[in-house]
């Protein structure tokens, strides 16, 4: 299971909807 890259990713989306 590469959890390790849909955390990452979903981490850079909340990131990125905050930052909006």
């Amino acid at each position: 299971m590469r959890t390790s890259n849909e955390g990452r990713r979903q981490s850079k989306l909340r990131d990125w909807l905050a930052s909006r």
